[in-house]
């Protein structure tokens, strides 16, 4: 059965997933009942986690999720689409890293996982971003600052979830028109509002909400849950894998 949302007739071909406070809760435990209808959507669909966590994470998530490694890393920073295929870098390290030792300097800033960053830089969440932004703004006016929820993920400003999965997808023959995408937080709203249908969880904020085709009235895991359920119930999913 095909739908038409805006419009056109849609069936979903792939799910795009942020991780942290989509699958998971407020302290990062992945849901129970997230995870295997992750495990069972892997059959009916192509599954791709977009995260802003690292390559070498995000490949493990997609190991014991059983998703296949089609992964955007790093907000869009890096993206493969297996666990044997070369990664395609978008972002620029080496340029983010200029302006590190400048937020050191006035803020006292502390990297995360800075080895493992193939595309961006990241930073704990213990400074004044509004002040940050406009000194990064001035030193570099292609970069951006990002917070998550999280942390703070230091990037170029034409890097994005959006572009990044719409890299990806180009590989499956398929079109960000037949992806659906689920986010939590507002570094995804550019690739919710790309993605053919969108869905978020009751714990995302307002102008997240305000982009999605559908927002769960449940959060975290529980709320995936039921956007899945949403989107088999009314067609853009044929249920082959008995999900629930």
């Amino acid at each position: 059965m095909e739908l038409r949302i805006n419009g056109e007739n849609m069936q979903v071909k792939v799910v795009a997933t942020d991780i942290d406070g989509t699958l998971t809760d407020r302290s990062r435990k992945l849901n129970p009942s997230a995870l295997q209808v992750v495990q069972n959507l892997s059959e009916c669909v192509k599954v791709v986690l977009a995260t802003g966590n690292t390559l070498c994470f995000t490949w493990a998530c997609s190991v014991l999720l059983g998703t296949g490694g089609a992964v955007v890393a790093e907000n869009g920073a890096v993206v493969a689409s297996g666990y044997d295929s070369e990664p395609l870098i978008l972002g620029d390290k080496e340029r983010c890293l200029r302006v590190y030792p400048i937020l050191v300097e006035k803020f006292s800033a502390r990297a995360l996982d800075i080895d493992y960053r193939l595309g961006e830089v990241v930073l704990e969440r213990n400074f004044c971003l509004s002040e940050a932004k406009r000194i990064v703004e001035q030193y570099d006016p292609e970069l951006e600052l990002v917070d998550t929820d999280f942390a703070i993920h230091v990037k170029l400003k034409n890097v994005s979830k959006a572009r990044g999965l719409e890299r990806l997808v180009s590989t499956f023959s398929a079109s960000m028109d037949e992806v659906a995408a689920f986010g939590d937080s507002r570094n995804d709203i550019p690739m919710l509002e790309k993605a053919g249908v969108s869905l978020t969880v009751a714990n995302a904020p307002s102008d997240v909400k305000g982009v999605c085709d559908y927002v769960s009235p449940h959060p975290f895991g529980e709320g995936f849950v039921d956007g899945v359920r949403w989107l088999v119930e009314r067609g853009f999913i044929e249920d082959v894998a008995g999900l629930f």
